[in-house]
């Protein structure tokens, strides 16, 4: 069963859909350690690298995040972007932990994602997955 419950993060309110039979919670925060961690898990890149691409993205990206535990076990980071006078977020670093994959986390996210781009009349969301499976599931 869905419910809809609003969390206030940085002067936002953030309506977020919440799932009585799911043990997750999703969050509108910063990039935090464990976002790089999870990043990191399942893309494989090199810790620090992903934390140079974070440091430049800090003062404007927002990561959507699932917890279990308090532990982030699936993301999405949005960058806000400019456009030929348009407004948008690029939707980067979409990621779930192996063990949490098949439970509706990344829907659930990337319907906070979508919400909070319709709150804020956004133009565009921009998500380019890395193959054509991950495609297949976005469309």
């Amino acid at each position: 069963m869905n419910k809809t419950t609003v969390t206030e993060i940085g002067g936002f309110a953030i309506p977020q859909n919440t799932h009585e039979d799911s043990d997750a919670t999703i969050k509108i925060t910063e990039i935090t350690d464990g976002n790089i961690a999870l990043w990191h898990e399942v893309f494989g890149d090199d810790e620090s690298t992903i934390r140079n691409i974070v440091e430049g993205l800090k003062k404007s990206a927002k990561c959507f995040c699932a917890y279990s535990e308090n532990k982030p076990v699936a993301q999405a980071i949005t960058i806000p972007l400019d456009y030929d006078g348009l407004k948008g977020l690029y939707v980067y670093a979409v990621a779930t932990k192996a063990e949490f994959r098949m439970r509706g986390y990344m829907r659930r996210i990337l319907d906070s994602v979508r919400e909070y781009a319709t709150e804020r009349i956004l133009d565009f969301l921009i998500i380019l997955p890395s193959d054509d499976k991950l495609r297949e599931s976005y469309e």
